[in-house]
This record gives C-alpha cells, structure tokens and sequence, in this order.
C-alpha cells in the first residue's frame, strides 16, 4: 500500500534484524546494602586562630606578617 506524500520505504525496513548472539544472562543481583552508618557528632567549629581538622598542611600565600618595610626618602 503506497501513501501519498510519504517515500516508499518497503516492508523489509520495517522488521528488525534478529541478534547473531542470544543477550548474555544477568548477573545475580549482590547483596542488599547494610544498615545506615550513625551520623557522626557535631562539634564546635575551630576558633580563627585553630586550623580545621580536615584542612591540609600547606602555609599560606606570601610572607608572613612582620616588621612594616622602610621607607627611603
């Protein structure tokens, strides 16, 4: 049957190609996750002064303060 206004595509483009090889099995599904881990305690953040427990030990950028340079007049 030919529609008007469509390309004539044939019935072969219709039927789709069966697979050479049949789908490998599904693996066993693994075992189901355990129970939740406790949600850890909340402590006071670390004052300016103290360093993070999670930060790394890199110095910070530039020279540390001191003496203010001299001036030449």
């Amino acid at each position: 049957m030919r529609v008007q206004g469509l390309p004539d595509t044939g019935i072969r483009a219709q039927i789709p190609i069966p697979p050479t090889d049949p789908p490998a099995p599904m693996p066993p599904p693994g075992e189901p996750p355990g129970p939740d881990l406790p949600e850890p305690p909340i402590d006071e953040p670390p004052g300016p002064d103290q360093p993070t427990p999670d930060a790394p030990d890199i110095p910070p950028l530039g020279d540390p303060p001191g003496d203010p340079p001299t001036r030449m007049n």
